[in-house]
């Protein structure tokens, strides 16, 4: 089968190493031609997706524009990265210690959407010093506790380098007209 993936970012690479280890023909387009480092300056190339995703896997933190469904769908996904990381092999970060909201707006939501067990938890500053020993200063800190990150640059750059993915990226810049998104091909860059 011939099947195309918009987007390049973690997920968009994961599942094209997937259907390309499982035979199919995949092209994935995306404005980024890799995983590499943002450039700086006048017409440079647009950040890949691993540069300006955080890796948050964050089922709870979801809910402050999601609904039920959504977070179950994020607790699921946090149930299956160890599986999918150590499948693949990766030398990559994937931790799930929870995730840390500093003086934020969404907190009273979260605490009336999220199931018990998932509420944010409130930090005094000792405990946020435990967490994160570089933060300083912040007034109001809580945890959400079953929560995780998986580092995106990483895994990003293993996956479009495996040996067993046969895709082909297409670089796609965009631009803007009067509102109405445009795309055009570039040429195809083929990751192995």
């Amino acid at each position: 089968m011939h099947i195309g993936i918009a987007g390049a970012g973690l997920l968009g690479r994961l599942l094209a190493f997937e259907l390309s280890r499982a035979g199919h023909v995949v092209e994935v387009f995306d404005p980024a031609p890799g995983p590499q480092a943002p450039a700086c300056g006048p017409g440079t190339a647009p950040y890949a997706a691993g540069w300006t995703a955080a890796g948050m896997l964050s089922p709870t933190a979801e809910l402050e524009s999601a609904d039920e469904h959504v977070f179950a769908l994020g607790l699921r996904s946090l149930d299956l990265w160890p599986a999918i990381v150590a499948a693949l092999g990766l030398p990559v970060e994937l931790h799930r210690r929870g995730s840390l909201l500093l003086a934020h707006r969404v907190v009273d939501l979260l605490q009336h959407k999220a199931p018990t067990g998932h509420a944010p938890q409130r930090l005094d500053a000792a405990a946020l010093r435990d967490l994160e020993p570089d933060v300083h200063g912040v007034a109001h800190a809580w945890l959400l506790p079953h929560e995780g990150q998986i580092h995106t640059v990483a895994t990003t750059t293993w996956l479009t380098g495996a040996s067993c993915c046969r895709c082909r990226l297409w670089a796609l810049p965009a631009w803007t007209s009067r509102g109405r998104s445009k795309l055009r091909a570039a040429a195809p860059l083929v990751w192995r």
